[in-house]
This record gives C-alpha cells, sequence and structure tokens, in this order.
C-alpha cells in the first residue's frame, strides 16, 4: 500500500479493534498505525507497572507524558548527573532541567515522577 497516507492523530477504534494485538505483527501494520492513537488517552487496559523515560534532547517525550500520562504508574525524567570533584566530593548536576510544571500536570493522572540518577565518570 505505498503511498496511502498512514493512520495518525486520536481515533475511535482501539488496537484491539483493529486486531493489532497478536503475536503475527507484520511490518506493513506498524508502518500504516504508528502515528494513530485510540482518543481515551488516559484509559490504562495493562495491569502492570508501566515505566517511560524522558529526556531533556527529547522534548516530544515530555508532550507523550503529558497526553498520555494515565497511562504510565511511572515516570522517570533523565535529569540529575552525580560526579565527583577532584577532591572528592559529590556533586549534583542537571537541577537545571528539573520541570515543576510539567511534573505537576503529569502527576494530575497519578503518575508518580521517580528520577533518575546518572553516576557520571565514575
Amino acid at each position: 500500500r505505498s503511498g496511502e497516507p498512514s493512520e495518525s492523530g486520536p481515533g475511535v477504534e482501539t488496537v484491539f479493534s483493529k486486531n493489532l494485538v497478536n503475536t503475527n505483527v507484520k511490518a506493513r501494520e506498524i508502518v500504516e498505525h504508528h502515528a494513530a492513537y485510540y482518543k481515551q488517552t488516559n484509559k490504562k487496559v495493562f495491569h502492570g507497572n508501566v515505566l517511560g523515560y524522558v529526556t531533556p534532547w527529547n522534548s516530544h517525550g515530555y508532550d507523550i507524558a503529558k497526553t498520555f500520562g494515565g497511562k504510565f504508574s511511572l515516570i522517570s525524567p533523565v535529569w540529575l548527573q552525580v560526579t565527583v570533584s577532584n577532591n572528592d566530593d559529590f556533586l549534583l548536576g542537571g537541577a537545571h532541567d528539573v520541570d515543576a510544571g510539567w511534573m505537576k500536570e503529569v502527576r494530575e493522572h497519578g503518575t508518580k515522577i521517580v528520577p533518575r540518577v546518572l553516576f557520571d565518570r565514575w
């Protein structure tokens, strides 16, 4: 189906009603449906915990976490780094990336924020 536009944005059908959840996934199906999602973005179908990471170098992840916040149990922003100074002091970096407004919006969905800390140059 080359040349046909793929689905995008919110839709009225779930992946289940489209029969996309199966053990025989085709590349064509992924390409055709990759940008589409069910309109109820806060409805969580999976009953386990779901962890997502967001990074300051990919701002789209912040938008995804807000749009689909109810589907995530935990969001872990990749913000903080711990380094060791020349005199063996521990230094915490990355605090300038912390976005309190974004965290508030994500928490409104019941999602917990769990920091991810990189121990850099150890």
